[in-house]
């Protein structure tokens, strides 16, 4: 009978530790689809108009792929708090890497003992400019 206390703060415990580690996963893959639609749109739109009218082929640019990036980041409702970045990178098929990075704060997991306060998060995404 004495071990039914001890169980259920134990259990409260974990249950508090898996919520904190659940809203780390779900911030996760919130940034994964917020980098993969970034790249993807970045890789599309981010075409210099005036290298491609130009005859030099389709180009990228860093500024327009940032932009872009930001615009998702702002349409899928999570632009504050996160940093985000979008690189061009170039060769044959060129491509861009979007990063985003930030950081989660823990709600119980700070007061266990070896606990965290905050979680920092960085996810990336690469999307190819495919021309045929």
């Amino acid at each position: 009978m004495m071990l039914v206390p001890a169980t259920f703060l134990a259990l409260i415990v974990f249950g508090a530790l898996a919520f904190d580690l659940s809203r780390i996963w779900v911030t996760k893959r919130q940034l994964l689809d917020v980098a993969a639609s970034a790249a993807n749109d970045a890789a599309a739109l981010a075409v210099s108009p005036d290298a491609y009218r130009s005859g030099a082929g389709p180009t990228l640019s860093d500024a327009r792929a940032t932009a872009i990036a930001a615009e998702v980041a702002q349409a899928a409702g999570v632009a504050d708090g996160i940093d985000i970045e979008a690189h061009v990178i170039g060769g044959s098929t060129p491509r861009v890497e979007v990063v985003v990075r930030t950081e989660v704060h823990s709600l119980f997991a700070r007061m266990a003992p070896g606990g965290w306060s905050s979680q920092p998060i960085e996810v990336r995404s690469v999307a190819l400019l495919d021309t045929f």
